[in-house]
């Protein structure tokens, strides 16, 4: 990475004036005027708050088996609760606060939208005189795991090994050594995170090892809008990279995939604002400043061609697939100065059984979108000028028992012209999903998902698939590679509750899956023509959990059956409402831009982007 020494004190500078007014903004400073007052609240006044924390497993459930009863008691004595003063961090009331129902309920999304925790509730009874007892509830998950992935795709192959103590010593913090492999994507290292830092709601991570290629690290703070009570939201990020990208490649060239070994650095910082306006809506405004660079490494050996599809042996790629993916992969640097301006007008409502098979979720409900302006200039490293905009969006419509939520994510680079690249509109990647639920009973549900995405005029590694978990997943993840793809699902699931222990809940599911792949301009696309499969599925939870394990057995319908279709997949579930993947999907992988315009939403992995 080349920053010269006065614009990385200029960033640190920065990240301080950030942190401190976000760190400032504490549940005591978003009291509603009265706060104190009993004669200026409305609605009576906040007494008494009781926390309780629940162990992760409820001994009593176990009573039905009594078999089972020894070993929830000894999960539990290991198990050290989540401290009091940490579920506190996250109330947006305190005793002496005007009740507000609305700070009740955004105080309990926040609590269930953290991993430590497996569910969450927020009630209030009154008391005499007006005031209220409010009383918080949560249940723990289990801190200390060990997780062994396997994969059925091309044969029994061990994709992740993790131990991880999701909640060390009831703190919040989480600690985790893992090695995950997906394909050409394979990290190794450790990763530290702490969502709530000292009560100050900034989320903290430090992540660090080896990929294929090299290494990488990434180190962020981030204090996004968990709450429509935040004004304030920032986040910085310094990461940098050495790995490969994955190509997959149609028969007629090869049977293995190709790859591209390159490195990237990313510094962000970025700021942003809520003001309010007429009844629920909110302009966020904000600035963001950032510094990004692509290289490819390995000179012409950093092409390469998985050698009989294991991704730990690879060769020198032949100079026809060598020189197909140089063309699209030129180098870039630049910095950039981002404006944001955005709308919200929205609400949460909860319901279970969407994703999750009896866990409670939030969702949105109303309109979100945020815009980013950011032109690039030649200073801080930065040889590229350009200007990059950003679009990213929510809708969320609910009815009595259907939901309906779709996002956007698209942007494009108006190149001015520099040391690597013409004038012209360029790297236009963009996304569009929807997602619906339609409740038919309270042991049937039917979800539909649809997808439209694709690049025009790429500079930076692209390609899309229309196989693997993400799309048809009854073809491999190698399956009809292109550049712009329309997909679409349907899903019929049923609850089991015969099938279900007292520690899990079970369900079934049969599925649908069609779609198309057109070639674009991604190196080695080709269009597919309509493509499908169907299949069938059990679905497993921790019992009241939101992850999703799944065994599906599937058939192709179409064409490479034989080829590159694939019978049987074990996945953590990554549809839906729930955000729970651990990879980049295919599009987020090639975004190789920062300052992402929507900051309401912790990012997991600041990698993830690129």
């Amino acid at each position: 990475m080349t920053l010269t020494r006065r614009t990385s004190f200029a960033l640190t500078a920065l990240v301080g004036l950030a942190v401190a007014p976000g760190a400032a903004t504490t549940a005591a400073q978003l009291r509603p005027p009265g706060a104190g007052d009993p004669g200026s609240c409305e609605d009576g006044v906040i007494s008494d708050i009781v926390v309780r924390s629940l162990d992760p497993y409820d001994e009593s459930s176990a009573s039905p088996d009594a078999r089972f009863g020894w070993a929830f008691r000894t999960l539990n004595w290991l198990h050290f609760e989540t401290r009091r003063e940490v579920i506190r961090w996250e109330l947006l009331f305190e005793e002496g606060d005007c009740f507000d129902r609305l700070r009740l309920s955004e105080s309990e999304r926040a609590l269930r939208s953290l991993r430590y925790l497996q569910s969450a509730s927020v009630t209030s009874a009154p008391l005499d005189g007006g005031a209220h007892r409010v009383e918080v509830e949560t249940r723990d998950s289990w801190a200390l795991s060990a997780n062994l992935g396997v994969d059925f795709e091309d044969g029994v192959d061990v994709s992740g090994v993790q131990a991880s103590y999701r909640n060390v010593l009831g703190s919040g913090l989480r600690a985790s050594f893992f090695r995950r492999v997906f394909r050409e994507r394979l990290r190794y290292g450790v990763l530290t995170r702490h969502s709530n830092v000292l009560g100050t709601r900034v989320d903290a991570v430090i992540h660090g090892g080896q990929t294929r290629a090299g290494g990488y690290f990434s180190q962020s703070l981030q204090k996004p809008f968990l709450n429509e009570f935040a004004s304030h939201a920032f986040r910085q990020v310094v990461a940098r990279r050495d790995d490969y990208f994955g190509y997959a490649l149609p028969l007629e060239v090869g049977s293995s995939p190709a790859l591209l070994r390159y490195r990237s650095d990313l510094v962000e910082l970025a700021y942003q604002t809520r003001l309010a306006l007429e009844g629920q809506r909110l302009l966020v405004l904000g600035l963001g400043l950032s510094y990004e660079s692509f290289s490819r490494a390995g000179g012409t050996e950093g092409a390469r061609s998985v050698v009989e599809g294991d991704f730990s042996e690879t060769r020198v790629a032949r100079v026809q697939i060598r020189d197909s993916i140089f063309a699209q992969a030129g180098p870039h640097s630049t910095s950039r100065v981002t404006g944001y301006v955005g709308l919200r007008d929205v609400r949460y409502d909860v319901r279970g059984g969407l994703d999750a098979i009896h866990a409670l979720q939030d969702l949105l409900v109303g309109t979100a979108f945020t815009v980013g302006v950011g032109p690039g200039f030649a200073a801080a490293g930065g040889a590229d000028k350009d200007v990059l905009v950003r679009l990213q969006g929510r809708a969320g419509f609910l009815g009595r028992s259907t939901y309906l939520l779709g996002r956007t994510d698209i942007h494009a680079r108006r190149s001015l012209g520099g040391a690597s690249e013409a004038r012209g509109w360029r790297d236009a990647v963009g996304s569009v999903r929807a997602d619906g639920y339609w409740t038919q009973s309270n042991w049937a549900s039917l979800y539909v998902r649809g997808r439209v995405s694709g690049g025009w005029n790429t500079d930076r590694p692209f390609q899309l698939r229309l196989g693997g978990r993400e799309s048809i997943r009854a073809y491999s993840e190698d399956a009809f590679p292109g550049g712009r793809l329309l997909f679409g699902s349907v899903e019929q699931r049923f609850t089991v509750e015969a099938l279900s222990p007292s520690f899990a809940d079970v369900g079934l599911a049969a599925f649908a899956d069609a779609g198309r792949m057109w070639a674009g301009d991604a190196p080695f696309g080709r269009d597919s023509g309509w493509q499908a499969g169907v299949g069938a599925g059990l679905r497993i939870s921790p019992a009241g959990g939101r992850r999703v394990f799944r065994a599906d057995v599937m058939l192709p319908l179409t064409d490479l059956r034989d080829e590159r279709g694939v019978a049987l997949r074990l996945y953590g579930e990554i549809f839906g409402v729930l955000e729970r993947r651990r990879w980049p999907d295919q599009v987020e992988r090639s975004r190789w831009y920062g300052n992402h315009p929507d900051l309401s939403r912790r990012i997991a992995d600041p990698l993830a982007g690129n």
